[in-house]
């Protein structure tokens, strides 16, 4: 059988008389609909141009028109029929105004006149498409933090399983309790409560990776999907910025409320074999973490936790000179002076040498930050705010990292200051780097 597209009379080159849709349709005020061929206008009834805003339809408008530009070819493929039957075609409407709609095209092939012609049915869907997404944002979002909820946690958990069975990579799952959140409802009330988990929300979104999956699984709890992890350790890193994310301070109603948390910390595979079993050995970590005192994160007792004293060195090389020379030296001394710290951990214990080796880290830290500030002032570099940021976050975590003086705390700082150092090198210092030479620095 002919095409109902492709093989039709072209508009104006056949006569096509409206009564043979139907006396009902043609004057039909609310049953929108249009005759079709080749994709243009045969007749539209009175409804289908009310609804496309428009005074009247002229015969032989190509209906791919009345829709926004990415729609069009969709629609073009959605008109060409083999065969007497019928689909529906979603897509973006443009009213005569220029203002846009969800529509739905209900596409009837028949045979009318001899020649078979597309029926189009129109109804705007706009509110249903709301109602639609709306309906769906609720199922799988927090009310309150907008935040993903439980059932859209585990859905990424599943297609994260899926992707690491195939790919052979790693994921890590933490499970976040607050500390002392009870109290902050018992002494200001749920509305401070509320106003607590919000702040908390988008500290936890700011340490994180665009890829990473942070939900708030009901009360003060969340949980944490890290895909794709390189390094056990790059999970106790994250585990302890949300630490001390919970740690500061939060201003509420004039008062300042400090609380605190607990992670459990797993991986797959060495912690379970499926999504579940990951998830349950994070959360029985979390309550050991409970149980230990608080403020802390664990790793779950099953598979491989990373050692603290197998810290590695960096290996400084040519490779990440930026081209500018007291950058270049700065950083060579910033590296050396984070291998020497590493180098003191390796005996097991922490010592007053070895603290005085980690302020000596956060010193020349502060000394090359001021140096490149006062580079980027001098010399107006575009990127400068949000290299500040990188800076100051830094150094607000160091300071915050060293105030427990123990050995795992100093221990983490030190891996977090070497993969930092070197991903800021490779990264925003070659961008200020270039930009420096650009204007003669060397």
């Amino acid at each position: 059988m002919d095409s109902c597209c492709l093989n039709a009379s072209r508009p104006g080159t056949t006569y096509f008389d409206p009564a043979s849709l139907g006396v009902i349709l043609v004057e039909s005020k609310v049953i929108a609909f249009a005759a079709l061929r080749n994709g243009h206008v045969l007749f539209a009834n009175p409804a289908f141009a009310m609804l496309f805003g428009r005074g009247e339809m002229q015969p032989g408008l190509a209906l791919r028109d009345l829709f926004v530009p990415d729609d069009r070819a969709r629609l073009t493929d959605g008109l060409n029929f083999e065969e007497e039957a019928s689909k529906v075609f979603a897509g973006r409407a443009l009213r005569g105004d220029g203002t846009s709609f969800d529509t739905e095209l209900h596409l009837a092939c028949e045979a009318i006149e001899g020649q078979l012609t597309v029926v189009a049915y129109a109804v705007d869907v706009t509110g249903r498409s709301r109602s639609e997404a709306q309906l769906t944002c609720l199922a799988f979002s927090d009310p309150l933090t907008g935040l993903p909820n439980r059932s859209l946690l585990a859905d990424r958990l599943g297609q994260e399983m899926r992707a690491t069975r195939r790919d052979g990579q790693t994921f890590g799952v933490l499970m976040v309790d607050l500390d002392g959140f009870k109290a902050v409802n018992d002494t200001w009330g749920h509305g401070a409560g509320d106003a607590v988990l919000l702040v908390l929300a988008q500290r936890f979104v700011a340490s994180m990776r665009a890829s990473d999956t942070l939900a708030r699984l009901g009360g003060d709890e969340f949980g944490v999907l890290l895909p794709r992890l390189r390094n056990p350790v790059d999970a106790e890193i994250v585990a302890a910025r949300l630490l001390l994310d919970a740690r500061r301070p939060i201003e509420v109603a004039g008062h300042e409320i400090r609380i605190g948390a607990s992670v459990g910390i797993a991986l797959y595979p060495d912690h379970g074999g499926t999504a579940d079993a990951v998830v349950a050995a994070a959360d029985g970590a979390l309550y050991r973490a409970k149980r230990e005192g608080r403020g802390r994160y664990v790793w779950a007792m099953t598979g491989c936790q990373p050692e603290s004293s197998s810290l590695p060195l960096i290996v400084w090389s040519a490779a990440h000179e930026v081209g500018i020379e007291v950058i270049d030296s700065q950083h060579a001394y910033l590296a050396a002076a984070i291998n020497d710290l590493a180098d003191a951990l390796r005996n097991g214990h922490l010592g007053e040498d070895t603290l005085g080796k980690l302020a000596e880290v956060i010193r020349l830290a502060e000394f090359h930050f001021a140096t490149e500030e006062r580079l980027m002032a001098q010399h107006g570099f575009e990127g400068s705010a949000s290299h500040r940021r990188a800076h100051d976050r830094l150094l607000t975590d160091l300071r915050a990292m060293a105030v427990d003086r123990d050995f795992r705390s100093v221990t983490l700082v030190t891996r977090y200051l070497q993969g930092w150092l070197l991903r800021h090198v490779d990264g925003m210092d070659a961008e200020l780097s270039q930009s420096l030479r650009d204007r003669g620095v060397r």
